[in-house]
């Protein structure tokens, strides 16, 4: 048996003594891990659950999620952010129902040809809902796996990610790659922590060459990271006195597909000509940062004399405003809108 086998072997009798007590653990079914993966990226397990929860209780069934309404399902991810992850779930599900009969391949090639399922998510489907022994690398694994082999090529190249999951299988003891698959992620998420790893605590310590060499602090090397564009925006809180008004974001792009509140791009086609308006004043100014971007945000208040909603947009009253799906960029100035029209203005 290699080095990297018997840390692998001590690494899931680790993980099987020590698992979080995670909804997602409950069974292997290959429904409830995708949502939870799916979720997962860029979201912390703490902010996942509650939602999950949620999820699963609405849509309980692959077939439930495909028959389900693309605002109603946004609406359930609302606040969870990084909202195409969202629409791919969605589509997703459509697929497995439509052309797979609701029947989740049992490979990671073949959960690839899903749309919106990438070789991590399949691989995390395949080995912990069917035992495939393939390798789900992730930030964690990443992480982990640079610091066992003490390699310094930048984990956010692609052939840094192979040679992840070249260590991740090597490590997979036979017939554990369900524990094996979440131990890797568990360790990285608990101990093999990007700032502050705990070495004392961890189960495979004796074949960290990371630690052995004292480079546990500076392990993984990460690329240079891409400076983030910063973005004027003017936001219009349009108001008849008893209503806002919302418009849905093109299908494609940021953000897309969502419900939101006219901004400059309307403004700059003459948006604010269609109306009458009686008052305009300044409101509440938010700071929103995305992942490769920064929205500098600068509310209105506008106030206008009542008239149809133009295309692409429709008439919100404090029930529906709260009913649709909004991004977090946006909270502020619904949370603003619903308490300008529950005092009356």
């Amino acid at each position: 048996m290699t080095d990297l086998q018997r840390a692998g072997a001590a690494l899931c009798d680790w993980f099987d003594e020590n698992m979080r007590p995670l909804p997602w653990r409950k069974n292997r079914e290959p429904y409830p891990i995708w949502v939870s993966e799916v979720m997962l990226q860029q979201t912390r397990v703490e902010t996942v659950i509650g939602y999950f929860e949620r999820f699963m209780v609405r849509f309980p069934t692959v077939q439930s999620l495909a028959a389900a309404r693309r605002d109603e399902v946004f609406k359930l991810w609302e606040g969870l952010g990084y909202y195409r992850r969202a629409e791919y779930l969605l589509k997703g599900a459509q697929y497995v129902v439509a052309q797979l009969g609701g029947v989740f391949p049992r490979s990671a090639r073949e959960l690839e040809r899903i749309p919106g399922i990438g070789a991590y998510t399949a691989g995390a489907i395949a080995s912990m809902a069917f035992g495939e022994r393939v390798a789900a690398v992730d930030g964690n694994v990443l992480r982990v796996t640079a610091r066992l082999a003490a390699y310094h090529d930048p984990v956010d190249l692609p052939g840094t990610r192979a040679k992840a999951g070249e260590i991740s299988l090597a490590m997979m003891p036979e017939g554990r790659a369900w524990s094996h698959t979440q131990a890797m992620m568990e360790l990285g998420a608990c101990i093999c922590l990007p700032k502050h790893p705990r070495c004392n605590l961890c189960p495979v310590q004796d074949a960290c060459r990371a630690f052995d060499m004292g480079l546990e602090q500076t392990l993984p090397v990460k690329g240079a990271r891409k400076k983030q564009l910063e973005v004027q925006r003017d936001v219009y809180m349009i108001t008849d006195g008893r209503r806002i008004l919302l418009r849905r974001r093109p299908d494609e792009g940021l953000l897309r597909g969502m419900w939101e509140f006219p901004g400059e791009e309307e403004a700059e086609r003459g948006f604010l000509a269609g109306f009458t308006v009686r008052r305009r004043e300044r409101a509440v100014s938010v700071r929103h940062v995305f992942t490769h971007r920064i929205w500098q945000m600068q509310g209105w208040w506008v106030e206008v004399e009542p008239c149809d909603a133009p295309e692409g947009c429709c008439w919100a009253d404090e029930g529906k405003l709260a009913a649709l799906a909004l991004p977090t960029a946006m909270a502020a100035f619904r949370t603003f809108a619903a308490a300008r029209l529950g005092g009356g203005n």
